[in-house]
């Protein structure tokens, strides 16, 4: 998949080559992100981000902070029981745009690791939430998909 070069001096994607093949779909929506640190093999407590687009080969995350090339996550994407949907994602690009004070990161989807159990939980208070269980001990294979040394 292409990444289009973003332009931070306007936030505008005017007169940018795009080389993506996936149509891109406004989907400006709230998730669920649980983040791997460089450290370790379980992932982070699930944070709130924004969603600005998605299409099939990934989705573009609005953030305050910078998110790094190479970051890995896990997403619920989805209101309810019936349109959850859980992803893996990987960080390709992240530029900063002034005019709305954010990072756009774009993301492509990539796998969950094998020895992690992800589900949907639903509460009447809470809504639905990401919940992250490990299944076995990780292996090596894992902890290279992990370090970005997968293909």
């Amino acid at each position: 998949m292409g990444i289009a070069k973003p332009t931070p001096e306007d936030g505008s994607r005017k007169g940018m080559r795009e080389d993506r093949v996936d149509a891109r779909h406004d989907w400006w929506n709230e998730v669920q992100v649980a983040w791997f640190t460089s450290h370790g093999y379980l992932p982070s407590d699930p944070v709130p981000m924004k969603v600005s687009n998605i299409s099939s080969g990934g989705m573009a995350l609005c953030s305050r902070s910078m998110l790094h090339i190479g970051q890995m996550g896990i997403v619920l994407l989805g209101q309810g029981r019936n349109d959850a949907l859980i992803r893996g994602i990987e960080v390709r690009h992240c530029s900063y745009f002034s005019k709305i004070k954010n990072h756009i990161s774009g993301c492509i989807w990539a796998p969950i690791p094998t020895y992690l159990e992800t589900k949907v939980l639903i509460s009447d208070q809470d809504g639905i939430s990401l919940d992250i269980n490990i299944t076995k001990e990780p292996s090596l294979g894992d902890f290279k998909d992990l370090l970005g040394t997968h293909e």
